[in-house]
């Protein structure tokens, strides 16, 4: 089927989107934002059938502000139709769209002028000499501007047929190399993942073909043209294409490199595949709903990931090395080194409660016991301390034969999980239920 790719060019508020909607049926205008305002953000597009063959309308924003996004939409185009509202005739964006359509090689085109059933006849006949000469002296072929009214269906008929002769004299559109696709809309669907939007300027996309938008290596998932699923996007045409994406190979990669990593964060596979954290996020919601991913918290791993503790013998020695330590461990660096493995070994440990970080707040280090050591020492305070009026942090570590190095980051933890409550220099041991959980009455008064 033959078909041309035309840009609705002109100044903000003078008829394009209504003019689109009385030609096509189509709202071009998406966004709620658009619509609540007025005021098109991004490039829309609506596709003309005419004998012959298919015109694809692009609605191109006419505001000052959204100037990058028309020269992004207006990437490609064969033909133009400019919208002149005839009660303000020629205005800046106008001319600026027609100075773009120049630089980009558009010659051929035709002239609308818009909200012609406002105006007396004689003022229309003006704004309309007024368009065709700012048209011709950008160079643009336009022929006599037509009269419209897109309320009152006024000029429709001609519009579409001159619509048509454009398709009838145009040639087909060359297909010159790979695949180029600027894209000029970027936005998410559920199961689909990311969409790129944008008219195709050469070669061809089908399904599974590879591509790198922005260095981020992904797959063609479903080619649509005007919202139509299409096996192969053409040259030529407004196009959206679902990008496949890679974040299962990223977490199946992560999962082989880190065995004992449970997970990566959101902004880590963002940045990992190359896509800002919308999209990204985006693609791990389809992904958790279609069960391939499994989140955790502010993790997400591969579905298919073992969740069972890796069986490595560095994991094991570095656990038998801190349990034989008791409650005097080596030091994180002394334990762990330079080496990468161990480092990952140890965090595995703590995030798998097998070994506790106590932490020393005024001196501002950290302790790492074993959980069997802390389990043992809250057994030996409890039979020591147990309905005392308290007791100081030189005498708990008297009592379980460790120095203050070792006693204040393990009392500072018994004080976190409520073991222990403290009064200024005393301690006291939170009365215990049956099941040896901290709870029950209150504490007797230091």
């Amino acid at each position: 089927m033959k078909s041309l790719l035309v840009g609705v060019l002109g100044h903000a508020d003078h008829g394009k989107t209504a003019l689109v909607r009385a030609l096509t049926g189509t709202q071009a205008d998406r966004l709620r934002e658009e619509r609540e305002r007025g005021v098109p953000r991004v490039p829309g597009s609506a596709l003309l059938r005419v004998p012959g063959g298919a015109i694809d309308l692009v609605d191109l924003p006419g505001h000052p502000r959204f100037v990058r996004a028309m020269v992004g939409g207006a990437t490609g185009l064969r033909a133009v139709l400019l919208a002149v509202d005839a009660r303000e005739g020629v205005r800046p964006q106008t001319l600026e769209h027609l100075e773009i359509a120049r630089l980009i090689g558009v010659r051929r085109g035709v002239i609308a002028l818009t909200k012609c059933d406002l105006v007396p006849a004689a003022e229309a006949e003006a704004r309309a000499a007024q368009a065709a000469a700012a048209a011709a002296a950008a160079g643009l072929e336009g022929g006599a501007p037509v009269r419209t009214s897109a309320l009152r269906d006024q000029g429709l008929a001609e519009l579409r047929a001159r619509l048509a002769a454009l398709l009838d004299a145009a040639g087909s559109p060359t297909d010159d190399g790979s695949p180029y696709l600027p894209v000029d809309r970027v936005f998410t669907r559920p199961g689909a993942g990311p969409v790129l939007a944008g008219a195709l300027r050469r070669g061809g996309l089908a399904v599974g073909d590879a591509v790198a938008p922005e260095g981020c290596r992904a797959m063609v998932r479903a080619p649509q043209v005007h919202g139509r699923p299409a096996e192969c996007a053409e040259p030529g045409r407004r196009n959206a294409a679902a990008l496949h994406d890679r974040a299962l190979a990223v977490l199946a990669d992560h999962h082989r490199a880190r065995p004992l990593e449970p997970g990566l964060t959101l902004g880590c596979l963002a940045l990992l595949l190359g896509a800002d954290e919308a999209a990204a996020a985006a693609v791990l919601r389809d992904l958790v709903a279609a069960r391939d991913v499994v989140q955790d918290q502010a993790l997400f791993r591969h579905a298919d990931r073992d969740t069972a503790r890796p069986e490595s013998e560095l994991v094991q020695a570095l656990e038998a090395q801190f349990r034989r330590a008791g409650l005097t461990p080596p030091d994180e660096v002394e334990a762990v080194g330079r080496d990468v493995r161990r480092a990952e070994a140890l965090a595995y440990l703590i995030r798998a409660g097998t070994l506790v970080r106590a932490v020393d707040r005024v001196q501002r280090r950290a302790i790492i016991f074993h959980r069997d050591a802390v389990e043992g020492a809250r057994r030996t305070l409890v039979r020591a301390f147990d309905g005392s009026a308290g007791f100081l942090a030189r005498e708990a570590g008297a009592v379980l034969g460790i120095s203050r190095k070792f006693s204040i980051p393990l009392l500072e933890h018994f004080d976190a999980q409520r073991i222990t409550r403290r009064f200024g220099d005393t301690r006291t041991m939170t009365p215990q239920d049956p099941a040896g959980e901290p709870g029950g009455g209150v504490p007797p008064a230091p």
